[in-house]
């Protein structure tokens, strides 16, 4: 089946649409309309092109780090609030005097009616909370979106059980127009953006005390039984308001779209498996970290995430080993990968290592010397694997891989070669993770335990799917970085279940398309020709009964003359549905076609 005589006329030269595909390269190469088109680098968003519409599900229970245009490291914006939109929910608790909740009581600012009425019951305290754990002497920024129905006085704030104000702000609304009334606890940054329809989203920014806190909605101070509409509340880590988040049961965090730390090239949108950073206090090398004949200056330069964090250290004490370790406890059989950001200072070279030989392949430590200067490595000590790479303003972030032989307390060390004295190096961001490879910075600040960064989930369901896609027949295109050319998942359309799913995967350099219909295996192709790590994968894959094709890199396509297709319901982007399975790297672009192309047309588009 190849679609309507009208589709056809509509995508072929001269039809009604041949402005519209003239407009866009790859539209032009494939001489047709697509269905779908997502410009994760070209938009930084997850707004279809072709529709205007938001379409991808994203969720990440945690924060995560990603490169910005300027090559420094940022973290994206995290929602510790659960609920954002349910006040009627548990995780919102009223006290003794309590606020009445109506729930998807009128038209929320994204259009849909999920804004909730707050009212006043009894006395002016009426209020809704929900208890919230921070970190200790650090800035946070609170935000609601409200809109006064008869309230005068509302108050937003964060309050330390049992008695005491952090800081708050009374809002006074005249006509429907918030202002600034009376305050507390010296609140900063306090905005009220106007995003029309008499909604504002008012913020505050104050810097914590301590670590438990209950964040406030009061709907009027100064009169009983009044309300206000309430709707998006955020607190995130930042001195200023950021993009709202939503969440629902855990919180939440916004998606990465990651750039090349040197040249500022965007590159899409980062799906990263979970990673847990092991290392205790991953940026403070004077406190969880024992040196060894070696000074540790902190906060000396700017660090890849442009702040003076830094820290430097100096050899001293003669024709020694100087280093600074910290010690983890390793499992048998298990592979880490141990990061550092390093930047030469009097000295070039350095050494990453897993010491204590006995728990390491062939029982030797496991050692790589880094030349800062070359941006070269050299494994002088086991058998480990390592990378180099520049990440801008002479930093470079160096690693060490390797599989623990047996269970017991090691070592992660930062080494000079026996330097003379006075000789140093700037470091920053270690992290040790179970892995064959690095993934992005992961932040620890604690002392007692490692910190996790949570999957990220991209999909597209429901109405939001079936609204391009075709079960019958189709094509599929996918621009993705090749960082990760082992086992990286690029893509599945299906259920849910293994039963039904079509899959795009790398597979230690070629490209598979595994195609499973009704718990039975339909095709399982493998793309004669291989993907360049680091370099840019183009692929194109076309389905309909009895007719499969893929390619890469407009090399020759591989077909399959006997296979049927599922029916499937949702697709997931850099991942598994059925199971943990991530691509570990960035997609640029995600099209999607509703007719099979030609052979030939799969090898232009993917030029």
């Amino acid at each position: 089946m190849r679609g309507s005589a009208a589709f056809r006329a509509a995508v072929a030269p001269g039809g009604v649409l041949a402005g519209p595909w003239v407009r866009d390269p790859l539209w032009r190469r494939a001489r047709a309309v697509p269905s779908l088109d997502l410009r994760f680098a070209d938009n930084k968003s997850l707004t279809d092109s072709v529709t205007g519409a938001s379409l991808v599900t994203f969720t990440r229970a945690s924060s995560g780090t990603y490169v910005d245009s300027e090559g420094v490291i940022r973290t994206a914006v995290t929602n510790l609030l659960l609920r954002s939109e349910e006040f009627d929910n548990a995780s919102w608790t009223p006290p003794s005097i309590a606020a009445s909740v109506t729930a998807n009581a009128d038209i929320a600012p994204n259009g849909t009616t999920t804004a909730d009425l707050i009212a006043g019951v009894s006395a002016a305290a009426d209020q809704i909370y929900q208890t919230v754990t921070v970190a200790n002497t650090t800035a946070y920024t609170l935000s609601y979106f409200i809109k006064s129905v008869d309230t005068t006085s509302t108050r937003i704030g964060i309050f330390s059980p049992p008695s005491t104000w952090l800081a708050y702000v009374d809002i006074t609304w005249t006509a429907g127009v918030p202002t600034t009334g009376a305050t507390l606890g010296s609140p900063t940054n306090i905005t009220y953006t106007n995003y029309g329809n008499g909604w504002y989203r008012c913020s505050l920014t104050v810097t914590t005390a301590t670590t438990s806190y209950q964040i406030h909605f009061h709907p009027d101070r100064t009169n009983n039984q009044k309300s206000a509409l309430l709707w998006g509340a955020q607190l995130e880590e930042s001195s200023t308001v950021g993009e709202y988040i939503p969440t629902t049961s855990t919180i939440n965090s916004a998606p990465r779209f990651d750039h090349n730390p040197t040249t500022g090239e965007s590159l899409g949108l980062l799906v990263e498996e979970s990673r847990t950073n092991l290392l205790l206090r991953s940026e403070e090398f004077q406190t969880t970290w024992i040196p060894i004949d070696a000074n540790i200056t902190v906060d000396s330069v700017l660090a890849p995430n442009d702040s003076i964090t830094a820290d430097k250290i100096t050899a001293f004490g003669g024709p020694t080993e100087h280093s600074v370790y910290q010690y983890f406890t390793t499992v048998s059989g298990q592979l880490y990968t141990f990061s550092c950001y390093l930047k030469a200072a009097e000295r070039t070279v350095f050494s990453l290592a897993f010491r204590v030989a006995s728990l390491w392949p062939d029982s030797v430590n496991q050692i790589i010397d880094f030349n800062l200067s070359a941006g070269t490595l050299t494994v002088s000590g086991g058998t480990a694997t390592g990378s180099i790479v520049a990440v801008g303003n002479g930093w470079y972030r160096c690693s060490i891989t390797s599989t623990a032989a047996a269970s017991g307390s090691a070592q992660v060390r930062v080494q000079s070669l026996y330097d003379a004295n006075d000789q140093g190096i700037y470091i920053w961001g270690a992290q040790l993770e179970v892995g064959a490879f690095p993934t992005s910075y992961i932040k620890n600040v604690d002392t007692a335990g490692g910190v996790t960064r949570a999957a990220d989930l991209a999909s597209i369901g429901g109405t939001a799917f079936s609204g391009w896609y075709r079960q019958d027949e189709g094509t599929v295109f996918v621009g993705v970085d090749s960082s990760n050319i082992t086992s990286g998942r690029i893509l599945q359309i299906g259920d849910g279940t293994s039963d039904s799913r079509q899959d795009l995967l790398f597979a230690s350099g070629p490209i598979n398309y595994f195609i499973v219909d009704g718990g039975s295996g339909q095709t399982n192709m493998t793309t004669f020709n291989s993907a360049t790590t680091g370099q840019l994968a183009n692929i194109a894959a076309g389905y309909e009964t009895n007719n499969t094709a893929v390619v890469l890199n407009s090399g020759l396509v591989v077909t399959d003359a006997i296979a049927t297709v599922p029916t499937v319901d949702q697709v997931g982007i850099g991942r598994r549905l059925d199971t943990s399975a991530y691509l570990n790297g960035t997609i640029r672009r995600l099209c999607y076609w509703a007719q099979r192309l030609p052979n030939s047309t799969l090898q232009t588009i993917t030029q």
